[in-house]
C-alpha cells in the first residue's frame, strides 16, 4: 500500500467575512436575477459598493439599493434591504450547523449534511454515533445556509424576502465567533486502515446476516451494526446476476435486510484481495474521497449442491468527514471515515 503523506490542515476564520473560499458574496436583484463572483464592500448612503472577484481590475463598483432584494455573505449572513446591518454587527464567524429556513420562518438545523433532492430536503444528524435522517417537502422550505459559509435558495428572492427577514433575528444566534484552531493534522494513512477494519467489519455483518443459522433478532442487531459503518442509510449497494447480466440498486438496509431472505438453504459470501484503487482526494464539499476495491465470492446452496456462484468485483466508496463540534466554548474540527456507495465493477 502506498504511503500517503501526512498534511497539515490549518482550521481557521479570519477576521471579516473571508471564512470560505468554497463561499462568496452573492448580490440578488429585485427582478431575481443574481450577481456573484463579487465582494461587497460597504453599503451605505442608498449604495451597494462591491468589486468583482478574482479580477485584475480593482475597480469600485456600486448599484443603488433599490435595484436589490438581499445580499448574501460568504460566511452565510445576509442583508435585506433596505435595512442592512450595521458592519460592526455582521457575524465574523460561519454558522456552527447546517440550517434550513422553512416558508413559516422556523430556523431546522443539520450538524452533518443538507441534501436537496428533487421534491424533498433531508436533513442528517449525527447523534448517538448514527447519522440521523430526517425529511422535509421540498416545496416547503425557502433556503439552506451551510456551515462553510454557502448558501441555496429554493425560491425566487422577492417571493422570500419577508421570510428572510423574519428568520434574520433568529438565524444570527446560530453564528460562531472566529476562533484560530491550532494546527490540525489528518493522518491519511491511519483512516485508510480504519476504513480497511470498517470493511472487513461489513463483510463480518453480511456473512453473519446471510447465515441462515443466525437468528432473528441476532440479524437485525447485526444490520443495524453494519449500518452504522456507513454515511447515512441513503448510501446504495448495486447488486449484480451473472444469470440475467442486470445490476440492481438498493439502498443499504434494503440490501442487508434482503440477505437474510436469499432463496438458497445455505449462503456463503466472502470478501477477498481488499485494497485501496485510489488514495484520499478533497472533494468540493470539504470532504475526502477514496476507492476501495474488494472481489466478492457468492455461493448459494440448495440441498449441499451449489444453486449458484459468481465472482463480483466492485467499488466501495470512503468518505473522510469532518465534524465541527462545540468543546469548551471553541468551535473544533474532528473527522471521522465511512463507507458510502458500493457498485459493480465486473462480475464473473
Amino acid at each position: 500500500m502506498e504511503h500517503l503523506k501526512r498534511i497539515l490542515v490549518v482550521v481557521f476564520f479570519s477576521t471579516f467575512l473571508q471564512i470560505s473560499l468554497r463561499a462568496q458574496d452573492v448580490i440578488y436583484m429585485v427582478d431575481n436575477s443574481k450577481m456573484s463572483k463579487i465582494d461587497v464592500l460597504d453599503i451605505k448612503e442608498g449604495q451597494v459598493k462591491y468589486q468583482r472577484s478574482n479580477s485584475t481590475d480593482p475597480q469600485e463598483l456600486s448599484l443603488k439599493e433599490s435595484y436589490i432584494s438581499f445580499v448574501f455573505y460568504r460566511n452565510g449572513y445576509y442583508d435585506i434591504l433596505p435595512k442592512p446591518t450595521d458592519k460592526a454587527d455582521i457575524p465574523k464567524g460561519r454558522p456552527m450547523t447546517n440550517l434550513v429556513i422553512d416558508r413559516k420562518g422556523a430556523i431546522l438545523t443539520a450538524n452533518q449534511e443538507v441534501v436537496i433532492e428533487e421534491n424533498r430536503v433531508v436533513l442528517l444528524n449525527f447523534e448517538n454515533q448514527r447519522v440521523k435522517r430526517t425529511e422535509k417537502v421540498k416545496s416547503d422550505i425557502v433556503a439552506v445556509i451551510r456551515k462553510n459559509g454557502s448558501h441555496e435558495l429554493l425560491s425566487k428572492p422577492e417571493e422570500i424576502k419577508t421570510i428572510m427577514q423574519n428568520a434574520k433575528s433568529k438565524i444570527v444566534q446560530y453564528f460562531g465567533e472566529p476562533t484560530v484552531e491550532d494546527l490540525v493534522e489528518i493522518d491519511f494513512e491511519d483512516y485508510k486502515n480504519r476504513a480497511l477494519y470498517k470493511a472487513d467489519l461489513l463483510n463480518f455483518y453480511i456473512k453473519k446476516i446471510s447465515n441462515k443459522q443466525t437468528p432473528s433478532a441476532e440479524a437485525s442487531k447485526s444490520i443495524e451494526e453494519a449500518l452504522s459503518l456507513f454515511l447515512s442509510d441513503t448510501c446504495i449497494v448495486e447488486v449484480a446476476s451473472m444469470n440475467t447480466g442486470n445490476i440492481v440498486t438498493r439502498n443499504i438496509k434494503s440490501y442487508l435486510t434482503l440477505l437474510k431472505a436469499l432463496p438458497y438453504q445455505e449462503v456463503e459470501i466472502e470478501w477477498v484481495d481488499i485494497q485501496y484503487a485510489s488514495n484520499f482526494k478533497e472533494g468540493p464539499d470539504g470532504n475526502y474521497y477514496a476507492t476501495v476495491v474488494i472481489r466478492q465470492r457468492f455461493k448459494g446452496k440448495i440441498d449441499n449442491k451449489t444453486a449458484y456462484e459468481d465472482v463480483t468485483e466492485k467499488n466501495i466508496q470512503i468518505v473522510l468527514k469532518a465534524f465541527d463540534v462545540i468543546e469548551e466554548g471553541k468551535l473544533v474540527r474532528r473527522w471521522d471515515v465511512f463507507l458510502s456507495d458500493i457498485k459493480v465493477v465486473s462480475i464473473g
